[in-house]
């Protein structure tokens, strides 16, 4: 990203108070490059069809379909930056004739960049009666040559209890050391290490 969109982002991020209308200072990449510097909404849900934006405050609120998006960077106060992709994914979870469904299109945060770049989506669900939400985290891992972000594990916390499934397969087999201590369930190559585990990976794949 150039110095020139930094520059204006930094002024958005002063100026607007990120809680107003739920606009938040971002920079929308659509897939044919055009880049635009606005306040976006975040996606109403994760597998949302449009993407609301104004140019400033006082613009008229447009729209772009999602699948015109490459990435979207949302700025936040505390210097932080989120990512998200619009992608479509398989998952690992399925077997036999549909192991290769491809599901449609979700919105997935960038936890991790590298040669295997990491991705979330957070779900909600109702609780038994008197039972608070259960929160489930999926994670998903695409390669930059590959159409679809594979679902590999998910982690989610029932009743304090935390439970947590991953099923890698052969996804890091041109890693055999990692790939074996998937599949031996090895301490800290669970699917709640799933994050550190990705680093590894990319950086064993780089040192190579």
């Amino acid at each position: 990203m150039n110095n020139k969109w930094i520059c204006i982002l930094i002024f958005f991020c002063a100026s607007v108070d990120a809680q107003i209308n739920t606009f938040s200072p971002a920079l929308i990449v659509q897939h044919d490059s055009i880049q635009i510097v606005c306040l976006a909404n975040y996606p109403a849900m994760s597998n949302s069809k449009i993407i609301k934006y104004k140019v400033d405050n006082n613009s008229k609120t447009q729209t772009v379909k999602s699948a015109e998006i490459k990435m979207i960077w949302y700025f936040r106060k505390d210097d932080k930056t989120l990512e998200k992709e619009y992608l479509p994914y398989i998952s690992s979870f399925n077997t036999g004739k549909n192991r290769q469904k491809q599901f449609d299109p979700l919105w997935m945060d960038v936890l991790v960049r590298g040669l295997i770049t990491l991705y979330l989506t957070e779900e909600i669900s109702k609780g038994s009666r008197g039972q608070r939400k259960i929160v489930t985290h999926h994670y998903y891992c695409k390669r930059e040559n590959e159409k679809f972000a594979t679902k590999i594990a998910y982690v989610s916390d029932r009743n304090g209890f935390l439970v947590h499934r991953m099923e890698a397969g052969d996804y890091f087999s041109d890693a055999p050391d990692i790939s074996e201590k998937i599949e031996n369930k090895e301490d800290v190559y669970s699917a709640k290490d799933i994050i550190a585990i990705v680093e590894k990976y990319n950086a064993a794949m780089q040192s190579n």
